[in-house]
């Protein structure tokens, strides 16, 4: 079956939830309480492990496959854009992110400001100033904004055209 990346995602996430759901029923079904004086087989819930088991492991099958279908086409998949695979791409935005939020603080300082800590006397006012220039900081922040766009909107495009055949 022909999937795009996006599609074979959400059917792992319907997988999921169809064993969620499976297994929960399960936990309820798979034992049950009663009397010594109740009929057992009137108040047995309808349960079979077996079935269980292989309903289960067909759901982890499939989702298996979806899996290694999504990380075989992400590791093969270039994206000339960037000089690198869709993976090493998929690793670099968590990275652009973190950079973005480490610069984001740095372009908020102030290059000089009043240091209120403790454990001065006297008139000394000490003052902490910033090692380096804030809008350097300013502008390989909007840089990294825009580079982070630009791969977010990379990987949106291949996940919404690019497809995969996947036997399940």
């Amino acid at each position: 079956m022909k999937y795009t990346i996006s599609e074979a995602a959400k059917q792992i996430k319907l997988l999921n939830y169809e064993k969620d759901n499976l297994l929960q029923k399960e936990a309820m079904n798979s034992t049950f309480v009663a009397a010594t004086t109740e009929n057992l087989e009137e108040l047995r819930p309808e349960y079979s492990y077996d079935d269980t088991r292989r309903v289960v492991e067909d759901i982890d099958q499939k989702i298996r496959k979806l899996r290694n279908a999504i990380n075989v086409f992400n590791i093969s998949t270039n994206v000339e854009e960037f000089a690198m695979t869709l993976d090493q791409l998929l690793i670099y935005i968590p990275q652009l992110s973190a950079k973005k939020e480490v610069l984001q603080g740095l372009m908020s300082r102030q290059e000089k400001v009043r240091d209120n800590s403790f454990g001065r006397a006297g008139n000394i006012i000490d003052y902490r100033y910033t090692n380096y220039d804030p809008k350097e900081a300013e502008k390989d922040y909007f840089s990294v904004v825009e580079e982070l766009s630009k791969a977010q909107t990379a990987v949106d495009l291949i996940n919404n055209t690019a497809t995969i055949e996947v036997d399940i």
